[in-house]
């Protein structure tokens, strides 16, 4: 347990804390898309009316599914592509770096590939909710000065800024609780693809990881099935709204197997891999 407590230190300490740089640039992303919607909703005359609920749908709206016979215009939105490709960069790189420096000697001092692996992992997941305590903060700053910090959207913000039917929000049982049941599912999601990430750098290359990520957010904008789980980013695709839409609940499941998954492959790969044989490691 010491040493547990020793490499989480660590990489928390070098992981998180000296990658500071990297989470400040996801805040201003976040920033410029909150501040595009406050333009948009005072440009219809909306201002004191959006709630935070109505900032985390926009943020999570998403697009509809591209279908080459009915749309001739690919559409994907800078808030679903750009976030998610900031975190595939805060997480790609530092494991594969680690190990080939201090991590080796760290290593070769307690000689626990697992306790590696495993606080590797529990640095991903609190990296995933660093990056969304973040974006919290921001909507409740935004929330505070607008007057509305209720999660619960807005009939007229979601209709005339986001673009919802009216009578698909009418129709749904679950709509007041919708931005919460995004912003859950959003966390895990990005939990999922980033562990998928990080396992394939480890067996594969960190350019293979990237590549995956990349991969499942352009497969989420043509495939609006549950196993494609960037669709748990978008709420103009969930069953809450969308009649026909994914099922949340799948979703969440398959991302909790990716997660589990993930970790269990990493870690008997990680346990066989001799790390002082440079040839096994590739960029």
């Amino acid at each position: 347990m010491k040493i547990m407590f020793f490499q989480l230190k660590y990489d928390c300490v070098h992981g998180i804390l000296y990658q500071w740089k990297k989470f400040v640039l996801l805040a201003v992303v976040y920033a410029v898309l909150i501040i595009d919607f406050i333009i948009r909703c005072s440009n219809k005359g909306l201002i004191g009316i959006y709630s935070i609920g109505d900032m985390v749908l926009w943020l999570f709206k998403g697009t509809k599914e591209f279908d080459i016979v009915v749309n001739n215009i690919l559409d994907i939105p800078t808030a679903y592509i750009l976030p998610n490709i900031l975190i595939a960069f805060i997480v790609g790189n530092y494991p594969f770096k680690d190990l080939n420096g201090f991590g080796t000697a760290v290593l070769v001092r307690t000689r626990k590939k697992m306790v590696w692996w495993i606080s590797k992992c529990v640095w991903c997941m609190l990296s995933i909710v660093t990056a969304y305590a973040i974006l919290i903060a921001e909507l409740f700053f935004v929330g505070i000065g607008s007057k509305n910090i209720s999660f619960i959207p807005t009939m007229q913000v979601c209709t005339k800024i986001l673009g919802f039917d009216k009578v698909l929000i009418e129709h749904s049982t679950n709509f007041n609780e919708l931005a919460i049941y995004m912003l859950i599912g959003a966390v895990l999601t990005s939990i999922a693809i980033s562990m998928l990430q990080v396992s394939l750098s480890q067996i594969l290359s960190p350019i293979i990881g990237y590549i995956s990520v990349v991969a499942l957010l352009i497969a989420g904008v043509f495939f609006s099935f549950e196993a494609v789980v960037t669709n748990g980013f978008m709420t103009v695709r969930n069953g809450m709204y969308l009649s026909g839409g994914y099922n949340y609940t799948m979703i969440i499941f398959v991302d909790i197997l990716i997660i589990i998954v993930a970790i269990t492959v990493g870690l008997i790969h990680f346990v066989k891999t001799d790390i002082f044989n440079k040839s096994e490691w590739r960029i």
